[in-house]
């Protein structure tokens, strides 16, 4: 009778730690999937704000080429309309970037702001003939 009892108390043992590793192993992939996720977004807001970049660049330069207004249009909606730039931020803001990363995305967002003014310019150049 003794030799059931601690047979019994040897697999509650075991069965408990087999619990306790499963949840370990659920918590951390929960974890890790969710890691996962949040690298993928800010990919993705990180794409958002190159591509928002890129449209303000092309639109300025086709209208410093040509001074069709359709470009100035397309500068303007991106600038002020669809602001792929600003989602894209407010979108890595909610993820909770570390300090580094933020020195190196507030670098950018600004060296792209202050083309704004330069480019504004040259599209008000464009407009007055001087292409």
């Amino acid at each position: 009778m003794y030799y059931g009892r601690k047979k019994g108390i040897i697999i509650a043992i075991i069965v408990i730690i087999a619990v306790i590793v499963l949840a370990i192993f659920v918590f951390l992939t929960i974890f890790s999937e969710r890691k996962s996720q949040i690298q993928l977004e800010n990919t993705m807001y990180l794409t958002q704000f190159c591509t928002g970049s890129e449209n303000l660049t092309s639109a300025v330069q086709a209208f410093a080429v040509t001074a069709d207004e359709k470009y100035y249009q397309e500068y303007m909606d991106e600038l002020e309309v669809v602001k792929n730039r600003d989602i894209a931020l407010e979108g890595l803001k909610k993820n909770g970037l570390e300090d580094r990363e933020w020195d190196m995305i507030n670098n950018i967002s600004n060296l792209s702001n202050e083309l704004v003014p330069l480019e504004t310019s040259a599209m008000d150049s464009a407009r007055a003939g001087d292409t």
